[in-house]
């Protein structure tokens, strides 16, 4: 099967290998170079919810700055804080 490179370096991987490999948009790929050429291949995927002694837990990986995050909604929380009225 062949493909082409797009002017924004995109290819479209053929629709019989999506099917095949189980590729869905927003499949996360591994691409590696070698002197033989490029590899591209689905990176294994954790699933994000499993049961741990009989109760349904979520994983997952913290995306972006988490600290910047938290610092905002605490600021945010503090503003609301300082403007209560006084008991």
């Amino acid at each position: 099967m062949e493909a082409t490179i797009d002017r924004f370096g995109r290819i479209l991987i053929p629709y019989k290998l999506r099917k095949m490999f189980g590729l869905r948009p927003g499949t996360i790929l591994e691409i590696q170079g070698s002197a033989k050429g490029i590899h591209i291949k689905p990176v294994e995927e954790k699933p994000s919810l499993f049961k741990k002694e009989g109760v349904l837990v979520f994983s997952a990986s913290p995306v972006g700055d988490i600290m910047e995050v938290l610092e905002n909604v605490r600021s945010k929380r503090t503003e609301v804080l300082m403007t209560l009225p006084k008991k």
